[in-house]
């Protein structure tokens, strides 16, 4: 029986499950959160449509009822960001959740496969692979999935073309210092910069800088409207769990270990986790942005003891 069960019943929480449950991909998903009540009364809100789910089995409660964590364990558990907060400031505070969840899991069962969601995710993922990673867990974060998304998104629009037409990474932090690749971006299989000599779009360090900016300012925006972000990301997480329950072997940007740290990087998802691939081909400007990007991440995972 291919199992999920997600830890927290939050705002993500229920927009992972949500769009998990949606795909099909898993026998049954379990939602379990320190509030055992928030937990049952979302999972019974899903039971409800038992009809309209498949094969999938759902069901939920406190985390004393976590039987196993399963094959995949979907951690969204944690405070949110609050408008005008870096993603950076929540570290504390959500390593002392993060904490809380390990111990939990690890009296219960552990799971063959961690994806941290949590932020700031990427000093998430590196404090739980670090505790795991002699327990035989392979632990992976959303990492810089969502950014890769929100960045074809903004080129599809700015270029008028389908998404599908665009393909581009960002990498590095999930956060301010996140480096999208521009240089490397492509579309209709040209780079970028050749698209848009050809089809005479200005591309400027202007017009580079007001990309990069609203790449980097999405969730801030989407928070200040609405409270918090969740519909997007859980999107992106149910598109991971897919891929690692089905051995996909597709190649997404996610935090993983790469240079000491973990880190938005290149990777192969599938049964094993991810297999991170290194670097893509970068221009000078964009490895230094990436040199920075993994300074910052250095500097916020030494604390993590």
């Amino acid at each position: 029986m291919k199992t999920v069960t997600v830890i927290g019943a939050g705002a993500v929480g229920v927009a992972c499950t949500n769009a998990i449950l949606n795909l099909e991909v898993a026998e049954r998903v379990s939602l379990h959160d320190m509030d055992a009540g928030k937990a049952e009364g979302e999972a019974l809100d899903f039971a409800h449509v038992a009809p309209m789910l498949g094969h999938t089995q759902v069901d939920g409660g406190g985390m004393d009822r976590l039987e196993t964590s399963g094959d995949i364990c979907v951690i969204t558990a944690g405070v949110k960001q609050r408008p005008g907060e870096n993603r950076l400031q929540l570290v504390d505070r959500n390593l002392e959740a993060l904490d809380a969840i390990a111990t939990q899991l690890e009296k219960k069962g552990l799971p063959r496969i961690a994806l941290v969601v949590t932020n700031p995710v990427d000093v998430m993922t590196f404090a739980l692979l670090k505790r795991w990673q002699s327990k035989g867990v392979a632990v992976l974060g959303t990492g810089t999935l969502l950014d890769s998304m929100r960045l074809r998104a903004t080129l599809a629009r700015w270029l008028d073309v389908s998404g599908e037409s665009v393909h581009a990474w960002v990498v590095g932090e999930h956060g301010d210092s996140s480096v999208p690749l521009l240089d490397s971006a492509r579309v209709a299989g040209q780079s970028l910069p050749a698209y848009c000599e050809r089809r005479g779009v200005p591309f400027t360090g202007e017009e580079r800088s007001r990309l990069v900016d609203g790449l980097r300012g999405a969730a801030g925006e989407v928070i200040r409207k609405k409270g918090a972000t969740c519909h997007a990301i859980g999107l992106v997480t149910a598109r991971l769990v897919s891929a690692l329950l089905a051995d996909e072997g597709v190649i997404l940007p996610v935090s993983a270990s790469v240079d000491g740290v973990c880190a938005g990087v290149p990777a192969r998802i599938g049964g094993a986790g991810a297999q991170v691939l290194g670097w893509p081909d970068l221009s000078a400007l964009e490895r230094s942005q990436l040199d920075t990007s993994l300074s910052v991440l250095r500097e916020a995972c030494s604390r993590v003891r």
